[in-house]
């Protein structure tokens, strides 16, 4: 469910506002897409979102392209939910790549994983220069900027807001798991209040409530 049906091309200087009230059958739920495989840029969203079942994303709900430039205002809540994009990856014939984009909405999510800009990828994403200014909730897993992730390249971002997680929390990752290709997690900020508890000193990225890494 989203504005436009799956992306392939450009979308680009909208602004959505609105409500978007699903109750059943939502799997996926992006403001302006629920698939992005081709550019979204200067977009933004004033759309609150409750779909307790779904993959919410304020912009798109799954991202196999590029999100640019782009805001979130509203508030998410779902079974998993990310401010920019709810889940993403990359393989031969797609990149997921995330760049100057800001989340301002509260994020729940109600049995998944949330994160300030992404909730969650199961293979290799680029998140670059984004901001998160945004609460997050969730029951599980819960991070700043991303959720739950597997080979990532994040660079440059900051999460400004409180974290508070289950068992995995934290300021800027929540979990982060083994990939067969190292992620790479270079000059990024976490200045939020955590409360919740880091999966390992390994993978529980920013600050946990107990711990700086």
């Amino acid at each position: 469910f989203a504005f436009f049906s799956d992306n392939f091309e450009t979308i680009q200087n909208l602004t959505l506002t609105g409500t978007y009230t699903i109750y059943e059958n939502a799997l996926y739920v992006g403001t302006f897409v629920p698939e992005n495989q081709g550019i979204i840029r200067n977009c933004h969203s004033y759309v609150t979102i409750n779909a307790a079942d779904g993959n919410v994303g304020g912009i798109a709900a799954r991202n196999f392209g590029t999100i640019e430039d782009c805001t979130n205002h509203g508030d998410l809540i779902g079974g998993s939910v990310g401010g920019i994009y709810a889940h993403g990856w990359s393989d031969e014939n797609h990149s997921s790549e995330t760049r100057n984009c800001t989340n301002y909405g509260r994020v729940e999510a109600l049995d998944g994983y949330a994160g300030g800009i992404v909730a969650g990828n199961d293979g290799a994403i680029i998140v670059t220069n984004c901001i998160n200014e945004g609460e997050v909730i969730s029951a599980m897993v819960a991070g700043g900027i991303v959720g739950m992730s597997s080979n990532i390249t994040m660079t440059n971002c900051e999460n400004r807001a409180s974290i508070t997680g289950g068992d995995n929390t934290g300021g800027i990752i929540g979990q982060l798991n083994y990939s067969d290709t190292p992620s790479t997690i270079t000059d990024n900020t976490n200045t939020g209040t955590v409360n919740g508890e880091p999966a390992s000193d390994a993978n529980a990225i920013g600050y946990d409530g107990r711990n700086q890494q």
